[in-house]
């Protein structure tokens, strides 16, 4: 069901889980979202809206003010309020996804001071508020028009979004200084404060603080901005925090080799404890550091484990053997609750345990009876402590650059948990189960990690910035551009990505940049001529079809709608040039030109 429509084409709206903005695939239109509180909101949100843009000004304010009362803090709201005060209505222009706003009220107050319109760019995140900033200034054309006055647009420049400017543009001491100016208004300004931290970490847009995340707390900002923000600041805040931890942790995971640097890595982990995939790394970490300390022998020489198992009178090659034992039952709480999931009980513990015992009792009984302990071959108990280690290092740390492997009964590699490989032209990547994407190609791989590489990455809905596939996380699935100089990714959200490999003066990113209004997305699929402009297509998870070429798109979907009206939606795609292959839910085949 769409909960969202076009502010000014009235076309529904697909945006992605958790975004904040969305670009109109019909119009082009950028806009700022509401605050997905519940369904019925956001359909009272989307009545509000229709009735302003047909005219019914009186029914959209008490709608509005109705909703008020339920939701205070969202800025789409207090936006939507500030347009009917003006009487303003979108209008769609011909040319270029422009549109323009039409004021029926002839006001003297500015836009810009009016108080609905100045709590909509306080609430708003950084990316909603230069939305609301562009159509305030429309709005504020309008009603100048209307009143006679002349316009001036560097007069609507607020402090506050001319500094997240200074930012897009890399101009660091320049976007101090508005923030600054936007903190002489207003000494109680989150957004001027959030800025002025990303402009000392040297971030142009938001989503970059999710590779700088652990360098938030370092900044001289970081608690004014946690002191005055609202809950929606302070929690993104806390999950940028959260995310560069994590990748600073994959970082160092890579290198760790002795105890020390586990210790070091969990302890980084244990700052962000109530993360749920901190707290499965945590696990790991230690059970890293166990399978060193046992492959060192320091678990069974006079550590306190050993003590506890009654071992301080036994032999070395004894100590060793139980000392397996011992880390075999050291179990994560993530496979008993798979237990659970998969209807065991963890009673059965109790009886493990008891078996292992006997076990242990027999093996004594074998050594004393059986053999002489003093005559214990070194090259046995070796030997159990590689199986023990063998055992335990099955789980490979994450982000790890390499394969790891188990043995099932029969002998053969089960590779259920292997990483999916991706080719581009000489480089293999890999794809792991966290989400993470690695290349593989050994000295290139090297150089690569180490040398900026052109790319882009889209996400939320914003603007591209520079990025690489190290960066990547939470992908689901990995493409080749038929080139061989491109490295496609979907994420599990629907959003998709790219990295560049190519000196080549091919334009990569000119002829991807549509992708940026890609939401949803399922599959990729190229139709490969051998060109270099190959077209790409794209399946969302609802059945439509996206184009990289805006002429093929409108030629497919064109094609499509039809049954699309019909309530069928596209289940599979294969294509090729000039021809794309489409089955429909209900089976119906078609083979689309374009």
């Amino acid at each position: 069901m769409t909960k969202n429509w076009c502010k000014v084409c009235d076309e529904p709206l697909r945006p992605g889980e958790g975004a904040f903005v969305a670009t109109c695939t019909v119009c082009g239109a950028r806009q700022a979202l509401p605050l997905p509180i519940d369904d019925e909101y956001l359909v009272q949100m989307g009545a509000v809206r229709r009735m302003r843009q047909s005219g019914d000004f009186d029914g959209a304010r008490q709608l509005a003010s109705e909703l008020m009362e339920r939701n205070p803090k969202d800025a789409a709201l207090y936006w939507q309020r500030t347009l009917i005060h003006y009487q303003a209505v979108y209008r769609r222009e011909q040319k270029n996804h422009a549109y323009s706003l039409e004021c029926l009220c002839e006001d003297s107050m500015p836009v810009w001071e009016y108080e609905d319109c100045r709590k909509a760019l306080e609430l708003a995140s950084p990316a909603q508020r230069g939305i609301y900033e562009e159509d305030a200034r429309l709005l504020e054309r309008a009603r100048r028009a209307v009143c006679g006055e002349i316009y001036t647009p560097d007069e609507t420049v607020s402090p506050l979004n001319s500094g997240f400017l200074c930012l897009e543009d890399g101009e660091w001491d320049a976007a101090q200084e508005r923030f600054d100016c936007a903190l002489r208004e207003n000494p109680r300004d989150a957004l001027a404060y959030f800025g002025k931290m990303m402009a000392e970490l040297h971030v142009r847009r938001e989503g970059e603080l999710a590779f700088l995340g652990e360098r938030l707390p370092e900044t001289a900002h970081y608690e004014d901005v946690l002191q005055f923000g609202d809950d929606a600041l302070r929690n993104r805040v806390k999950r940028y925090w959260e995310d560069g931890v994590l990748a600073h942790a994959a970082v160092d995971c890579e290198k760790a080799k002795t105890v020390d640097d586990w210790k070091h890595i969990r302890k980084m982990l244990q700052q962000i404890a109530g993360n749920a995939q901190a707290r499965e790394r945590i696990v790991l970490c230690e059970r890293k550091i166990r399978e060193i300390m046992v492959h060192d022998g320091m678990v069974v020489i006079g550590c306190r484990e050993a003590v506890n198992l009654g071992l301080t009178t036994e032999t070395l090659g004894v100590r060793m053997v139980n000392a397996h034992y011992y880390y075999d039952f050291d179990m994560p709480a993530k496979k008993t609750a798979e237990w659970k999931q998969k209807g065991g009980s963890v009673r059965i513990l109790p009886i493990v345990v008891v078996l292992a015992l006997l076990g242990l009792v027999c093996i004594l009984l074998y050594i004393v009876f059986g053999s002489d302990a003093d005559e214990f071959e070194p090259a046995e108990y070796n030997r159990t402590t590689e199986q023990a280690v063998t055992t335990a290092g099955t789980e490979e740390a994450f982000g790890g650059a390499f394969v790891s492997e188990t043995e099932g009964s029969d002998g053969h590699t089960d590779d259920a948990d292997a990483p999916r490989l991706c080719a581009v032209g000489e480089r293999i990547f890999a794809l792991y189960e966290d989400g993470s994407v690695k290349m593989l190609s050994g000295a290139q791989a090297q150089a690569t990690e180490t040398t900026a590489v052109s790319g882009a990455s889209f996400a939320g809905n914003v603007s591209p910035y520079a990025s690489s596939y190290s960066s990547w996380g939470n992908i689901s699935d990995l493409y080749s551009e038929p080139a061989g100089e491109m490295l496609f990714g979907v994420t599990a959200e629907g959003l998709v990505v790219y990295d560049i490999f190519s000196a080549s003066e091919m334009k990569y990113e000119e002829r991807y940049k549509t992708v940026s209004s890609w939401l949803n997305v399922k599959e990729l699929d190229w139709a490969d001529d051998g060109d270099a402009a190959a077209c790409l297509f794209a399946l969302t998870k609802d059945g439509r079809i996206y184009a990289s070429d805006a002429e093929t798109e409108a030629a497919v979907t064109a094609q499509i709608n039809p049954y699309l009206e019909q309530g069928q939606h596209v289940v599979s795609m294969t294509s090729e040039p000039d021809v794309l292959h489409v089955l429909l839910e209900n089976g119906k085949y078609l083979a689309i030109p374009y």
